[in-house]
């Protein structure tokens, strides 16, 4: 077992995972609870005005 672990390589355990897991619960949390990278849109500037 040692043996094993020592010779693969942790990337390719990191895309064992990611093929045949696929993405944690947490993972899934963190996407839907994201907030956008872009600013709110202000009301003034969707309106035309201003």
């Amino acid at each position: 077992m040692k043996d094993a672990l020592e010779m693969v390589p942790t990337k390719k355990v990191l895309a064992w995972c990611t093929k045949h897991l696929g993405q944690s619960v947490q993972a899934k949390r963190r996407n839907a609870f994201a907030s956008s990278d872009k600013p709110e849109q202000k009301r003034d500037h969707f309106c035309g005005a201003g």
